[in-house]
């Protein structure tokens, strides 16, 4: 019984993280006013502002995950206190999965990648729009065609490595496709659309990350 109670508990955490939250969390580099804005929750107080110039941006290596064994790279900004301690911290951009590690040529690959990730950034804070070109878009639109998309842009991720496990994890998890971009749906329909402060929200940035 005892069992039976934990796997109910940890299936209702599970289903906490994906559903009954926010569809995304939003990212906005604003070059007009030299600030970034992460969005957390409903209000002024759930949004961190950061100044573009004390923002401090880094990639970080996450935990490997226990089933595919790859191991998630993204780009992390933290917020300094007036005593260079840590107050607030978030991610954006592109989180890029692969089973290497940094010492590989392909994981150096996948670094070199974040930093152009970063750059791109950079460019557009510094050079406006003109000074980069037209970004990928993420479907913001709920529909099951949308969630089936950014599962198929995942996979290609995986494919683009051009390792022979990568390609061997991304065929053989290609058959779960629908069932993963089906759970991604309900996730999307059970959550919330994110809404900006009435001040963030007039004259809205250049640039969004999603």
């Amino acid at each position: 019984m005892l069992f039976g109670f934990g796997i109910i508990l940890v299936s209702l955490w599970g289903f906490r993280q994906e559903m009954f939250t926010w569809t995304r969390i939003p990212i906005r580099f604003n070059r007009q006013t030299r600030m970034v804005h992460a969005y957390r929750g409903v209000g002024a107080k759930g949004v961190i502002s950061v100044p573009w110039d004390k923002a401090f941006f880094f990639i970080e290596q996450r935990p490997k995950d226990p089933i595919s064994r790859s191991t998630p790279y993204g780009l992390r900004c933290h917020v300094l206190d007036d005593q260079g301690r840590v107050s607030q911290s978030f991610s954006f951009g592109r989180t890029v999965c692969t089973i290497d590690d940094e010492t590989t040529e392909n994981g150096r690959q996948i670094v070199h990648d974040l930093n152009d990730q970063f750059e791109y950034v950079r460019r557009y804070m510094d050079g406006g729009p003109s000074a980069v070109p037209a970004p990928e878009l993420v479907p913001t639109e709920v529909s099951f065609r949308n969630s089936y998309r950014l599962w198929q842009r995942t996979n290609r991720k995986l494919l683009a490595e051009g390792n022979v496990a990568a390609t061997a994890l991304a065929r053989g998890l290609s058959p779960f496709a629908t069932l993963t971009a089906i759970l991604h749906y309900i996730g999307m329909r059970t959550s919330r659309e994110p809404t900006w402060p009435a001040d963030l929200d007039t004259g809205r940035a250049s640039l969004a990350g999603v």
